[in-house]
């Protein structure tokens, strides 16, 4: 599998992680994949609004004489993953839940489905998360990865704290950013991204400050 690397400034060992989540896909769902393009970041206008919203992978199904490839965000998949910390298995984890959700995309494009024949009908999004899930479980087999994930339990769960301290300062901005860097990090967190969203509307003085921190 060819691997271009488009980023300025790239983490430590990039190539090597995607390489090392590669490893973990089934061969023969990444059949028919040209090439997986790693940048800096990747952004899509909001349903809503002309606002971006930065997002951590993309399928292109190609057209014409273009192969389909994966891009890859490299700054959102690694926000908030500590640089001393790169070298480790957590950047692998973190790199195959994205790169499995848009291989995901490609069987749907190439056959229509991801695990069955009509299981994409109601939600893609939600089907190629629950691949992207089995992708992470398989990797659970091994103990190191196991304690990845546990550190990217645990550094998630130390930014949702923070969020609470910087919002008791009535610093609203730092709370919805650690907020976000803790669902960033484990999209399972239970309250991470509510409290998110709540610190961003206080933020834009939508919300008391005593509904974030009393509501726990």
């Amino acid at each position: 599998m060819l691997i271009e690397n488009f980023c300025t400034n790239s983490p430590f060992g990039l190539v090597r992680q995607v390489q090392r989540s590669l490893r973990w896909i089934d061969q023969a769902d990444l059949v028919g994949i040209n090439r997986i393009c790693l940048v800096d970041q990747l952004a899509a206008v909001s349903n809503n609004s002309a606002e971006k919203v930065y997002i951590h992978g993309a399928y292109y199904a190609g057209e014409d004489n273009e192969p389909p490839y994966i891009l890859l965000s490299v700054k959102e998949i690694y926000k908030g993953i500590p640089s001393a910390l790169y070298w480790t298995t957590i950047p692998t984890l973190c790199i195959g839940r994205t790169l499995a959700h848009e291989v995901a995309h490609h069987l749907v494009a190439i056959r229509g489905y991801v695990f069955k024949p009509g299981d994409v009908e109601n939600d893609e999004e939600s089907i190629a998360d629950k691949y992207a899930d089995f992708h992470i479980r398989g990797m659970m087999e091994k103990w190191y990865y196991r304690l990845a994930q546990w550190c990217i339990k645990d550094i998630a769960d130390w930014y949702y704290v923070h969020g609470f301290f910087a919002a008791s300062k009535q610093e609203y901005e730092s709370a919805a950013e650690s907020f976000f860097l803790a669902f960033n990090l484990n999209p399972d967190h239970p309250e991470a991204a509510k409290y998110y969203w709540r610190a961003k509307e206080m933020c834009n003085g939508k919300m008391a400050p005593s509904e974030l921190i009393n509501d726990r």
